[in-house]
């Protein structure tokens, strides 16, 4: 039985799937994303500052890196 992957729902759910299915045909974007590490560390002081994120531009920013983080971590799931 074949192992099905969903992605988290952004709201633009099928332009979205479309963009992966012809990422996924990319191989050096697909190699470049299983090639992203972060640590359980790392991992866990990215969700501890997603609670306490506020509303200032450089938290802005920091929240846009951290989801694009968590987004790598989401396209890896979706690849493997």
């Amino acid at each position: 039985m074949a192992t099905v992957r969903v992605s988290t729902n952004f709201g633009i759910a099928c332009y979205f799937n479309s963009l992966l299915q012809i990422y996924f045909m990319i191989p050096a974007l697909v190699e470049a994303v299983m090639m992203f590490k972060i640590d359980d560390e790392t991992l866990a002081s990215l969700q501890e500052e997603e609670k306490k994120a506020g509303e200032g531009s450089n938290k802005v920013v920091e929240k846009r890196i951290r989801e694009s983080k968590k987004l790598i971590l989401e396209l890896q799931k979706l690849f493997a």
